[in-house]
C-alpha cells in the first residue's frame, strides 16, 4: 500500500470508521483509543488538504487504528477482516468523567454548584442538586472542536424546555483537564436571559463530586466568579430608541479638559471624553484608559476607567469618578465631582476633579479657587511603614 496517496488514505479512514461504527465503536472511542481527536479532519481532505493533522500522516493514522484493533486491510476486495482480536468487547465499558461546575447564583449572591456527568465523551448532564439549588436535571451533548469544549443541554419539565451553552478553554488536551474555565449562557426561573462565567474542576469519581458539592465552597471559586455574570430584562422593544438603559444626556457628550490637585499646590490636567455610547476615552500622567459612563442617580454620573495597556484582571488599574450633575449648566460646560482611585498615586487616594467642556473658558484663578474651597483636597492612605510608626506613638 506504499503506492497510495493523501486521497486514498483520507477515503480508508472514513471506511475503516464507518466499519468500527457497524460493530458498535464509535469515532470518539476511536480517537480515544489511538489518542488522536482530528478523525473528523482526516477523512475529510476536500476541507483539510494538508498533510500532517496533530502531528501524524493520514498512513499513520489509518495504519494505527488497524493495529489498535486488530485489523487488515484487503485492498483487493477493499474489505477489513479481524486478525483474532475480538475489538468489540470494549463498548462493554463506559468511559464516564465527573466535574463539579460552579457558578454565581445572581438571585441569591452565592456561587452554587452541580454534577457534570459526560460519558463516551460524547453524552452530558448536569444535576444541580446542591442545597443552594432547585433540583433539576439537564440533558445534552459534549463536543470539543478545535481548542475549545462545548456543553449544549435542554432541561424538561412541567413548562416548556430550556435550554444552556457552556464554552470553555480546553487547549492542546481536549479531554480530562482538571480545571476548565468559561462561560455559560441561559434562562433564569423566572424568564430573564443570562450570561455569566462557570468552572469546572475534574473529579475522580461521581463520590468525590458529590462529596465537593456538599462541602464548603474553595473561596478561589468564589473569588473567581463573584458578580460575573449578567441578565437582562424580558422586553422586546419596538425599536433601538426603546433599549432599557438610562441613556446620558446629549448635553454631557463631549470632550472635557480634566483638572485634579497635586502636591503643593500644583494643578494638573487631562483629557476626557465622553461619547454618546457612553463609553469613555482618557489620557492623564501619559497614561491611556478607557471605560464608560452610567447614571448611578439622577444626580450623580458614576464613569469607570481602566488603563488599556495593563492586565484588565488587575482591579488595582481601576479608577472611578463620580460627578455632580444635577442643575448641569450647558452654557458653563463645567461638572465638578471626586475621584477615587488605588494606583494613580501608587496608594490608595481620593480627590476632587473639575471637568470643564474643552470649547469653553475658564480661567486659572478660578480653577485654584475651586480647589482652595478644599482645607484637604487630597486624601490618601498612610503608607505601612508610616502606619506602623504613627501606631507605635
Amino acid at each position: 500500500m506504499n503506492n497510495l496517496g493523501l486521497n486514498d488514505y483520507s477515503e480508508l479512514i472514513d471506511k475503516l470508521l464507518i466499519f468500527l461504527k457497524e460493530h458498535k465503536v464509535s469515532q470518539n472511542r476511536v480517537s480515544s483509543r489511538i489518542n488522536y481527536y482530528s478523525l473528523s479532519k482526516a477523512k475529510n481532505i476536500a476541507r483539510y488538504p494538508q498533510k500532517i493533522i496533530e502531528g501524524k500522516s493520514r498512513s499513520e493514522v489509518f495504519n494505527k487504528i488497524l493495529a489498535e484493533y486488530g485489523l487488515k486491510y484487503d485492498k483487493d476486495n477493499e474489505t477489513f477482516t479481524s486478525t483474532g482480536l475480538d475489538f468489540t468487547q470494549e463498548i462493554q465499558k463506559v468511559e464516564t468523567t465527573y466535574y463539579v461546575l460552579y457558578y454565581f447564583s445572581y438571585a441569591k449572591q452565592i456561587v452554587g454548584k452541580g454534577l457534570v456527568t459526560i460519558k463516551e465523551k460524547k453524552w452530558a448532564t448536569i444535576d444541580f442538586n446542591d442545597p443552594n439549588h432547585t433540583s433539576s436535571l439537564w440533558k445534552g451533548t459534549f463536543d470539543v472542536v478545535e481548542s475549545y469544549s462545548f456543553l449544549y443541554l435542554e432541561k424538561k419539565g412541567d413548562t416548556t424546555p430550556v435550554r444552556a451553552f457552556y464554552s470553555f478553554f480546553s487547549g492542546t488536551i481536549k479531554h480530562g483537564r482538571p480545571i476548565l474555565i468559561g462561560t455559560y449562557s441561559t434562562i433564569k426561573r423566572d424568564g430573564s436571559p443570562t450570561a455569566g462565567n462557570v468552572i469546572m474542576e475534574k473529579a475522580e469519581s461521581k463520590e468525590e463530586a458529590i462529596k465537593t458539592i456538599n462541602g464548603t465552597t474553595n473561596p478561589k471559586a468564589t473569588a473567581f466568579l463573584l458578580n460575573k455574570n449578567f441578565t437582562i430584562e424580558t422586553i422586546t422593544p419596538p425599536t433601538l430608541d426603546d433599549l432599557p438603559k438610562l441613556l446620558l444626556s446629549k448635553t454631557l457628550v463631549g470632550e472635557y479638559v480634566f483638572y485634579w490637585p497635586y502636591k503643593n499646590g500644583r494643578i494638573l490636567n487631562g483629557k476626557l471624553v465622553i461619547l454618546e455610547t457612553s463609553e469613555i476615552e482618557a489620557t492623564f500622567e501619559k497614561k491611556s484608559f478607557n471605560g464608560s459612563a452610567t447614571l448611578a442617580d439622577s444626580n450623580t454620573l458614576h464613569i469607570k476607567l481602566r488603563n488599556s495597556r495593563i492586565n484588565r484582571n488587575l482591579k488595582s488599574n481601576n479608577v472611578h469618578a463620580y460627578l455632580n450633575i444635577n442643575n448641569y449648566n450647558k452654557d458653563k460646560g463645567v461638572i465638578s465631582g471626586l475621584f477615587l482611585t488605588p494606583s494613580l498615586l501608587t496608594i490608595p487616594a481620593s480627590f476632587p476633579i473639575l471637568l470643564v467642556k474643552k470649547d469653553k473658558e475658564i480661567s486659572e484663578e478660578a480653577i485654584a479657587r475651586f480647589f482652595d474651597s478644599y482645607t484637604a483636597p487630597l486624601f490618601t492612605a498612610v503608607e505601612p511603614i508610616e502606619l506602623l510608626t504613627i501606631l507605635q506613638e
